[in-house]
C-alpha cells in the first residue's frame, strides 16, 4: 500500500498542486499510520517538489518509531489527535486525510469535528484531498456543505481498490493489529478466518470517492 486510501488519480492531483507552489511548501499527511510506503511517497514529492516539507501524522503513538527509519531534512512524524485542535495551530499547503471519515472510526458528531480542524490547520487557497468509501460519500458530501461558506470542492468517482490479501484481513479481523492498526471489524462472529476473508470481500469491495477541497481566503 503506497497513499494509502486515495483513489486513482488523486495522487497525481496532489503532486500537480505541489508543483506550483515553488518554495516553502509543506504538505501534512493525517491518519498515516505505518503502513504505507513512506519511502516512496517522499521520493515521489521530493522529485516534484524538492524544497516541501513532509509531515505524517498518526493518533497514535506508533508514529514516532518512523522517525529512525527515515532520517532526512524536512521529513517529520508526528503523533496529531486530529479532535484536538492545538492551541497555536500549524498551517499546510497542502492535507492528505487517509481512512479517517468512516462510520468505523470516527463516532457520532466527531466527522464534524475532525473536518473543521482539518480546514483550521490549512493555509487560505490550501489543498485537501479526502479519501472515503462510496458508501460513506453522500454523507460525507452532506459534512462539506456544513463549510460552503470556507471551502470550494469537487468529487471524483475515480476508485481505488485496496482489497487487503489474507494475511493482512487476519492480523486484523478480530481486533486492531497492535503494530499495524489495521482493523477490519464486522466479522467477529465467524469462527474461521477464511470464511470471515470471503464475506469480507463479498461485502466490502473497497471503492473510494475522493473529495478534493480547496480552502477560501477568510
Amino acid at each position: 500500500m503506497v497513499w494509502g486510501l486515495v483513489a486513482y488519480g488523486g495522487v497525481e492531483k496532489i503532486l500537480h498542486f505541489l508543483d506550483g507552489t515553488g518554495k516553502n511548501t509543506s504538505i501534512l499527511f493525517v491518519g498515516a499510520g505505518i503502513g504505507i510506503d513512506f519511502g516512496q511517497i517522499i521520493a515521489r514529492i521530493r522529485h516534484r517538489n524538492p524544497d516541501c516539507e513532509i509531515t505524517f501524522s498518526d493518533k497514535g503513538e506508533h508514529i514516532l518509531r518512523m522517525r529512525e527509519e527515515f532520517v532526512q531534512d524536512g521529513v517529520r512524524f508526528e503523533q496529531m489527535d486530529i479532535l484536538q485542535t492545538p492551541d497555536e495551530a500549524p498551517f499546510w499547503d497542502c492535507v492528505v486525510v487517509f481512512g479517517l471519515f468512516s462510520p468505523s472510526v470516527l463516532r457520532v458528531n466527531e466527522p464534524e469535528i475532525a473536518l473543521e480542524n482539518i480546514i483550521k490547520i490549512t493555509k487560505d487557497k490550501g489543498f485537501i484531498t479526502i479519501s472515503t468509501h462510496e458508501r460513506n460519500a453522500l454523507n460525507f458530501e452532506k459534512l462539506l456543505a456544513n463549510f460552503n461558506h470556507l471551502i470550494t470542492y469537487e468529487k471524483w468517482n475515480s476508485y481505488a481498490s485496496h482489497v487487503p490479501d489474507k494475511h493482512e484481513f487476519f492480523k486484523g479481523w478480530k481486533r486492531p493489529h497492535p503494530i499495524t492498526g489495521h482493523y477490519y471489524p464486522g466479522y467477529e462472529e465467524y469462527d474461521k478466518g477464511i470464511d470471515a476473508y470471503k464475506a469480507y470481500l463479498e461485502k466490502e469491495g473497497d471503492r473510494r470517492t475522493n473529495f478534493y477541497i480547496t480552502k477560501s481566503l477568510d
